[in-house]
């Protein structure tokens, strides 16, 4: 009975402070969502007026340079994957010669290839691909939909020119995250979460903490 008694009290003490966590989290969750609600009513994350330049049309026949466009597709956001990687929306990628041929599993009836053929796969949407072909700096061939129909002429993305808020210019850069250097991507997770490798998403000290700050505060 004498063992008994110390692990009842060390058992309601840890249930007192298990029922004070979850109340303490509950409510600075409630607060949260109020000042997100509150911050939303007065507009705080109204989006800023974007402008875009025209989108680049390119028609059959016409001049393009493969290296051009790739790099107008990453100042757009687009990312460029290996051959073999499987594309996502807003995804690109690029092969020579009769490789080409392993960037679609149906290549269209009129899709030709040389040793000097140029070809650039791009994901616009789910579901929806563009397939460029170029020769010599020169559009030979053009395809787009779900099942890359030959057409004249396609337009790739608009580039964001400016942005304003509140009649503030302002501008951003999209970088992917893989462009971002891996000095500057530890840095964050040190300020952020130095644990953030070791744990599985939750930091059990990292919400004692703020569990902690909240009451003092």
């Amino acid at each position: 009975m004498k063992n008994a008694l110390p692990i009842k009290k060390i058992f309601i003490a840890s249930l007192v402070i298990l029922v004070t966590f979850v109340l303490s989290l509950g409510i600075w969750v409630l607060n949260l969502d109020r000042q997100i609600d509150r911050s939303l009513q007065s507009e705080w994350f109204v989006p800023p007026i974007e402008i875009y330049t025209a989108p680049k049309k390119l028609v059959l026949g016409g001049n393009a340079r493969l290296a051009d466009l790739t790099n107008e597709l990453k100042h757009s956001g687009y990312r460029e994957r290996a051959l073999q990687e499987a594309l996502f929306v807003k995804d690109f990628t690029r092969s020579q010669g009769t490789l080409c041929s392993e960037m679609v599993s149906e290549p269209p009836e009129s899709f030709i290839l040389t040793e000097d053929t140029q070809c650039l796969l791009i994901k616009k949407y789910e579901g929806y691909f563009q397939l460029i072909t170029i020769e010599q700096n020169t559009v030979t061939g053009l395809y787009e939909g779900a099942l890359l129909k030959q057409v004249d002429s396609i337009s790739l993305n608009a580039e964001l020119f400016a942005q304003f808020y509140d009649d503030q210019p302002i501008i951003r850069k999209i970088t992917a995250l893989e462009d971002f250097p891996l000095a500057c991507l530890n840095a964050v997770l040190a300020i952020e979460d130095h644990r953030f490798l070791e744990h599985q998403g939750i930091s059990i000290p990292g919400m004692a903490r703020a569990v902690f700050d909240l009451l003092r505060s």
